[in-house]
């Protein structure tokens, strides 16, 4: 049985800091915002159903998942004055994680399956450019370019890793009809890194899914 393995037990520690600095009181104002986050994770798990060791499948469908992560996060950006009519922000951002897990025997450390370590690196530019257009209308583009490399190194075999890139605009439109009512337009391109199946039973053109993008449109 599972025993005190049962269950999910998970502990997360986080810490984070964030300084505003108004460059000699010009109005430009430079921000950073910093995180670290490590979190550990175990789930043990009946997948039978039966609360029996001794059954089918080798015995791997009651099992303890295991996982071990750190996550690191940097932004620096710069902002105009917002008093003016025209108004701008550059930043850069970076994140890095590395993840462990594999999956082992309940109140044994016998190994049912290591899905190694998996490891991702973001980085990326941004700006913005925000002007009045009249008393009531506001334009505003923006534009971020990203590169996410992400890679694992398996619990056997050789490493490997893939990079994907993507350029993500953004334009908006509103109106202030009254005090009480505002017209907008969104036009923006999303998009979802590409990301890695860890599991080492997959053949070798299913490791990777490939990066996905969507535009969207919205009025409101």
């Amino acid at each position: 049985r599972l025993g005190d393995e049962a269950g999910l037990k998970r502990e997360n520690n986080r810490i984070s800091a964030s300084i505003d600095w108004d460059i000699g009181g010009s109005g430009y104002v430079l921000t950073s915002n910093s995180g670290y986050t490590t979190s550990n994770s175990s789930y043990g798990q009946d997948n039978t159903f039966l609360g029996n060791l001794n059954n089918f499948a080798g015995n791997t469908l009651v099992r303890v998942e295991e996982i071990e992560q750190n996550e690191l996060s940097t932004e620096l950006r710069l902002d105009t004055p917002s008093t003016r009519a025209v108004r701008g922000t550059v930043g850069v951002f970076y994140y890095e994680r590395d993840k462990d897990s594999y999956r082992h025997v309940p109140n044994s450390t016998a190994i049912i399956a290591d899905f190694g370590t998996q490891t991702t690196e973001n980085w990326a530019v941004f700006g913005a450019v925000e002007g009045d257009l009249g008393a009531n209308l506001t334009a505003r583009a923006e534009l971020r370019y990203s590169e996410d490399t992400i890679g694992l190194e398996p619990g056997t075999g050789a490493p490997f890793e893939n990079t994907f890139t993507s350029v993500t605009p953004r334009f908006t439109l509103d109106y202030q009809a009254t005090d009480n009512a505002l017209i907008y337009g969104v036009v923006s391109k999303g998009n979802k890194p590409g990301y890695i199946n860890s599991d080492p039973s997959l053949p070798a053109n299913l490791l990777f899914a490939d990066e996905e993008s969507a535009w969207n449109y919205e009025i409101g």
